[in-house]
């Protein structure tokens, strides 16, 4: 009874909305979905809405000349109004991060897209520089790290903290906390990897080698491997640097999906030029991004024509008076928005990677850690620890032992500076050179993988 009675008072406002704007009337529900109110005046009773109903939505002004001032009636496309700017901890504090229900965007009337961990597949993120791709990726970054599942981060400009406060500690905490990925037996690499020569080794040997290897298993009905997602940023950049990158992306696009390899991707246009990715092997995408840039790369991957992309594009800026971009863009996912959807992307902050993944303040690149400093004897004095490291001791204090110093390997590096001494050794975890304070600093070559 009650719930007729609010209905009857709607119909009522329904009626002076009517009189002022001429036209018909719906509401959004409880929902998001649109609940059509009957017309005016032909006597038919109103359906009975929700009490918890969003405000009135105007018809199109095209359809009726005396609309009411843009003022009163705002233009909207589409039944539900996009939200404004979200914060990413906002949206998914208290989120269900589970295999089945993996958070893509929200769409209109505030309602989140979600997918599979299947469905999200592999992933395109098409943006111009600054448009929001690297954050968005963070974010994906980190739900797959909540998940548990390997991953592999080719990005030549990581840094645990970027020059705008972004921080990239808890998930480099988090991939060196999963260990090295064993690709095959005795075959291990670190799952951050920055030198665009070593992506591109990493990218051979996946694409030429590990491909055709689980392939082979899964013939002989072995499925054990690791499944495995790789982000690889800057695509164009990495293409220019080495063409044959291009040729290794299309072959894990074409044929990883099927033993558990996936790609994210970063680029500012996905078009053959920019990336060396042809059409068929742009198809391979389940779920791309369009964060403003390049229209006719955005028309590829979102599937659309792309007169009918530049109608939606200047119309969902007329509606939100912002450019694409910064949180703001199209989405297609093709296990749930198999057409492409303007959607808000939440704004990546650091709380949220602290709230998914913990503090990490301390962590840094394994080759630019500190090692501690050598400790003396106990019970030694200062001028014992100069006379020893000026080979000079007495007898109560005979000089160390110093072993033979290890062959160092072909591929490292002579250190940057002269470093003599102690600080001189080359231990396994790399080459050292003196540190600001006279601290060993060790360039190694821990997460640098070398084929052979």
């Amino acid at each position: 009874m009650k719930a007729e009675a609010e209905a009857g008072q709607l119909w009522t406002r329904v009626k002076q909305e009517r009189a002022a704007l001429h036209a018909g009337l719906h509401y959004p529900g409880t929902h998001g979905y649109p609940v059509f109110v009957a017309e005016a005046g032909t006597g038919q009773a109103p359906r009975i809405l929700p009490t918890d109903y969003r405000a009135l939505l105007t018809r199109k002004a095209d359809q009726q000349p005396d609309a009411a001032p843009a003022a009163q009636a705002p233009t909207l496309i589409g039944n539900l109004v996009l939200p404004g700017p979200l914060r990413d901890l906002d949206v998914l504090r208290g989120w269900d991060v589970r295999p089945d229900h993996i958070y893509l965007a929200t769409g209109r009337g505030g309602q989140p897209f979600t997918c599979s961990l299947e469905g999200w597949g592999n992933i395109a993120h098409d943006a111009r520089q600054g448009g929001g791709k690297t954050l968005l990726a963070r974010l994906e970054l980190a739900l797959l790290l909540v998940l548990r599942v390997d991953l592999v981060l080719c990005n030549p400009h990581f840094a645990p903290i970027d020059k705008k406060g972004h921080d990239w500690r808890p998930i480099g905490f988090g991939l060196e906390q999963q260990g090295q990925v064993e690709l095959a037996p005795g075959v291990r690499v670190g799952r951050i990897q920055r030198k665009d020569n070593h992506i591109r080794h990493l990218l051979e040997y996946l694409a030429q080698t590990e491909l055709d290897r689980r392939y082979e298993l899964q013939a002989r009905g072995s499925f054990d491997w690791t499944p495995l997602y790789i982000f690889v940023d800057e695509v164009p950049w990495l293409t220019k640097q080495h063409p044959e990158i291009a040729g290794y992306l299309i072959a894990l696009l074409q044929r990883g999906r099927a033993v558990d390899m996936r790609l994210i991707t970063n680029a500012q246009s996905f078009l053959v030029g920019n990336t060396g990715l042809k059409a068929g092997s742009r198809n391979n995408f389940d779920t791309a991004y369009f964060l403003g840039g390049n229209p006719t790369s955005a028309a590829a991957m979102l599937e659309m024509k792309e007169r009918d992309l530049k109608e939606v594009i200047n119309g969902l800026q007329r509606e939100t008076g912002q450019a694409l971009g910064k949180g703001l863009g199209l989405l297609r996912n093709l296990e749930r928005v198999p057409e492409a959807q303007p959607v808000r992307v939440p704004e990546g902050t650091n709380a949220l990677q602290y709230y998914l993944l913990g503090r990490h303040d301390d962590w840094q690149l394994p080759e630019f850690r500190h090692t501690p400093r050598p400790q003396p004897p106990q019970g030694a004095t200062r001028s014992d620890r100069g006379r020893r490291d000026a080979g000079n001791t007495g007898a109560a204090h005979p000089a160390p032992v110093r072993a033979e110093r290890p062959a160092v390997a072909p591929h490292r590096a002579a250190p940057a500076c002269g470093a003599t001494g102690r600080y001189a050794r080359r231990t396994s975890q790399g080459v050292p050179a003196l540190g600001r304070r006279g601290y060993p600093v060790y360039r190694g070559v821990q997460g640098v993988w070398q084929p052979g």
